[in-house]
């Protein structure tokens, strides 16, 4: 099912000229039964949220970033659905707001406050 989904994300930004490069990231160890649930959980909770036309996107990053000011919960980019999914399963840290995450804090150690010991490594690059 969270294939199912991924997969049906991608198709839409495909076909609205919003990606067209992806990077899969692989973890290195495989997750646990309740983090699987958690997972579960919180995509059923985000599932039905758009996604913010590219002025707010650039306002709900730059105000979480600058000010730890958390975006509204009807809308979601990209970084913003990775950081929120970490810190719904506990990976991550929620001292700071989901919508002050970039791209390339999830590709740097040093960005990332984790609270597990587990890391990311580069998988496939797709390009549509």
């Amino acid at each position: 099912m969270i294939r199912e989904i991924a997969y049906n994300d991608i198709q839409v930004d495909v076909k609205q000229h919003y990606d067209t490069h992806f990077l899969v990231k692989c973890l290195n160890c495989s997750l646990q039964p309740r983090e699987l649930e958690q997972l579960k959980e919180f995509i059923y909770k985000v599932h039905d949220r758009g996604f913010p036309n590219a002025e707010n996107a650039l306002k709900y990053y730059l105000e979480g970033r600058s000010f730890n000011k958390p975006s509204p919960d009807t809308e979601v980019f990209c970084s913003e659905l990775t950081a929120e999914t970490f810190m719904a399963m506990g990976f991550i840290s929620t001292k700071y707001v989901a919508n002050g995450y970039c791209p390339d804090d999830f590709n740097k150690d040093d960005n990332m406050p984790s609270l597990q010991p587990f890391y990311f490594y580069n998988g496939a690059r797709l390009n549509k």
